[in-house]
C-alpha cells in the first residue's frame, strides 16, 4: 500500500514501506512563494532503513551530502544527539545510548534544513 503524508515545510513523503520510511520513501518538491520569493524546499530523495531498528540504521540519499549536520530530537523537542561533518550519499547511524522510542532526525547545512525524518528505535 502506498501512503502519502504532507510535511508543509518540506514536501510530500511518499512511502511504500509503512509510516516510518524505507527504501521506497522519498520527498517530492513543494514550491511555495512567501513574500514574493519562490523557494524549492526539497528536490532530492532521502530515506532510512531499516526503520524501526535496534542498533543501526542507514540514511541514504539520492545526492551527495557535504559537511551536513545531523541532529536527533526526542518527542519533547529536546536535542539528544548532534553529529557534524556528514558527507557522502550513505550514513550509518548507531543508536549508541539512545533509549527505545520515536525520534526526529533533522539534516541541516549552513542553517538550512535539508530533511526531517522520523525514526523508531526498538529495544528488542
Amino acid at each position: 500500500m502506498l501512503r502519502t503524508a504532507l510535511f508543509p515545510s518540506k514536501g510530500l513523503l511518499r512511502n511504500d514501506m509503512g509510516a516510518y520510511g524505507g527504501p521506497g520513501a522519498s520527498l517530492s518538491p513543494i514550491t511555495q512563494t512567501i513574500t514574493g520569493i519562490q523557494t524549492n524546499y526539497f528536490d532530492k530523495s532521502i530515506c532510512n532503513y531499516p526503520n524501526p531498528f535496534f542498533s543501526i540504521t542507514t540514511l541514504q540519499t539520492g545526492f551527495l551530502l557535504n559537511d551536513v549536520s545531523l541532529k536527533i530530537y526526542n518527542l519533547y523537542g529536546q536535542q539528544v544527539k548532534h553529529i557534524n561533518n556528514i558527507s557522502g550519499s550513505n550514513y550509518i547511524f548507531n543508536r549508541e545510548n539512545l533509549k527505545g522510542g520515536m525520534y526526529i532526525i533533522r539534516l541541516t547545512k549552513d542553517n538550512s534544513v535539508l530533511a526531517t525524518l522520523k525514526i523508531v528505535i526498538s529495544d528488542n
